[in-house]
C-alpha cells in the first residue's frame, strides 16, 4: 500500500503535522500556492532553466528592495492563487497549529524531505527558503537546494540563539523552476524555543 504519492516536501524536524481537514496526508507535502512570475515582475524573462529564474529572482529582489522572502511573500499575498481552497490558507499552510509544543532539534538543523520519495529538496525546484522564530530571521538562503541539496533529509542550518523566548517557527520556500512560482509554508507554533 503506498503511503503518499506526492512530491515536494515537509518539515521533518520538528515534525509538522498536516491539518485535520485536510484531504489526505498526501497535502502535507505539496505546495500552498502560486504567484505568477510574469505579474510579480512584468518584463523578466522567467522560463529559462530553473537555475536561471533562481539568479534573475535574487536581481529582481535585489532591483526592487525586497529584503526578505516573508515580504514578498506578504506583498503579493492578494495575487497568490491557493490551492485546495479552504483547507490551506497562505499563513501556515497545510500546518496544524494546533499541537504540543515541540523542541528544536539540538544541532540547530531543521531536517526537510520527503520520507516517501527519500529527497531533501526537489532536484528541480530552485528557490529561496527562509526560517523565522516569530519576526526573527534565523536562516534565509536565495537558493535552498543549491545550499542544502537534494539528498534525504536535508540540513537546514537556523541560528538557535535567536529563537530563545520566541513561540512559534515558520519556514518558508519558493520554487522559481517556471514562471508559475510554488509556495510552500510550515507553521510550528509554541515551539519550545527555550
Amino acid at each position: 500500500m503506498v503511503s503518499d504519492v506526492s512530491g515536494h516536501g515537509i518539515l521533518l524536524a520538528p515534525a509538522a503535522k498536516v491539518k485535520p481537514n485536510s484531504v489526505s496526508k498526501v497535502q502535507m507535502f505539496d505546495f500552498v500556492g502560486e504567484i505568477d512570475g510574469t505579474k510579480a515582475y512584468p518584463g523578466r524573462r522567467w522560463y529559462g532553466f530553473p537555475e536561471q529564474n533562481q539568479k534573475e529572482l535574487v536581481n529582481a529582489f535585489a532591483q526592487t528592495g525586497v529584503q526578505n522572502l516573508r515580504t514578498f511573500l506578504q506583498n503579493h499575498e492578494r495575487a497568490m492563487i491557493t490551492r485546495h481552497r479552504g483547507q490551506s490558507d497562505n499563513v501556515c499552510g497545510f500546518t496544524d497549529v494546533n499541537v504540543q509544543p515541540m523542541d528544536l532539534p539540538a544541532d540547530g538543523n531543521l531536517l526537510w524531505g520527503h520520507s516517501g520519495r527519500k529527497w531533501g529538496f526537489q532536484a528541480t525546484h530552485r528557490g529561496p527558503c527562509e526560517t523565522w522564530c516569530d519576526d526573527e530571521l534565523v536562516q534565509s538562503n536565495p537558493d535552498c537546494l543549491g545550499a542544502y541539496g537534494a539528498g534525504f533529509p536535508a540540513k537546514v542550518p537556523i541560528d538557535v540563539a535567536k529563537c530563545r523566548g520566541k513561540k512559534t517557527l515558520r519556514f518558508m520556500w519558493l520554487a522559481v523552476h517556471f514562471s508559475k512560482w510554488q509556495y510552500w509554508r510550515k507553521w510550528m507554533p509554541d515551539t519550545k524555543l527555550q
